[in-house]
């Protein structure tokens, strides 16, 4: 399989740990997005490895992306000097009210040069420009030779709109937005509630019977219509 991470802007081959695609950030705009955070007093984390790294390892919402993404955090003196060269992503977190301000302030200061939109009321993601999931599972569909007729996608956030648009198959988990569930073609159970797995079952069952319609078709009929030939009719 395939690992599309950081909102598309990595796809790793899972068996091979090959990279297809990548794109980071620009490296100007790492200070000015550090600057902004910490005159702000908003967390700005970002990734090392299988850690978040960050100045403010207690605040509510770097806490709920360790626990999304089941990674530890790791408290660093200074996320400046700490980040890997050339990130991929960098995530800032606070009350909605004050992301909604960051996005729009970010987006005057920076959008020629990179992407700023919310994922969630409390996360702003910062990442390459013209990154998103659809065009980087449009890149993996190509390479693989499938569609995105082919493809089953499931999402709960913002960032996840374009990809549940290109699916053949959209699925929304109920925790999601209402606007994410409104362009879904099906909804399935919160996250909490293994949503994913309730849903491949679910899709899995209309399959077989659909399936088994066919066949008590073609036994019912296709059986009756080679007696016909055997009399000559």
């Amino acid at each position: 399989g395939y690992i599309l991470s950081y909102n598309g802007g990595n796809i790793v081959n899972a068996k091979t740990g090959e990279k297809l695609f990548a794109q980071f950030l620009p490296d100007e705009v790492i200070p000015i997005l550090y600057r902004y955070a910490k005159e702000k007093n908003h967390a700005l984390l970002g990734y090392a490895g299988n850690e978040i790294i960050t100045e403010m390892p207690d605040d509510q919402y770097v806490k709920e992306e360790s626990r999304i993404n089941k990674m530890n955090i790791r408290k660093v003196e200074n996320l400046f000097e700490a980040l890997e060269p050339h990130p991929t992503k960098l995530l800032m977190t606070g009350d909605p009210a004050d992301m909604l301000k960051a996005e729009n302030e970010l987006s005057e200061i920076l959008g020629d040069r990179m992407d700023i939109f919310r994922s969630a009321p409390f996360f702003l993601e910062l990442v390459p420009k013209g990154i998103d999931k659809a065009k980087s599972l449009l890149r993996l569909l190509s390479k693989i030779n499938l569609t995105p007729a082919d493809m089953i996608a499931f999402g709960d956030g913002y960032n996840d709109l374009s990809m549940l648009k290109l699916a053949g198959m959209g699925v929304a988990m109920q925790n999601a937005a209402p606007e994410v569930r409104a362009e879904a073609d099906y909804i399935t159970l919160s996250n909490e509630e293994d949503g994913i797995a309730a849903a491949l079952e679910h899709f899995c069952k209309r399959i077989f019977k659909s399936k088994r319609l066919k066949f008590r078709m073609w036994f019912k009929y296709g059986l009756k219509a080679q007696k016909l030939l055997a009399q000559g009719i």
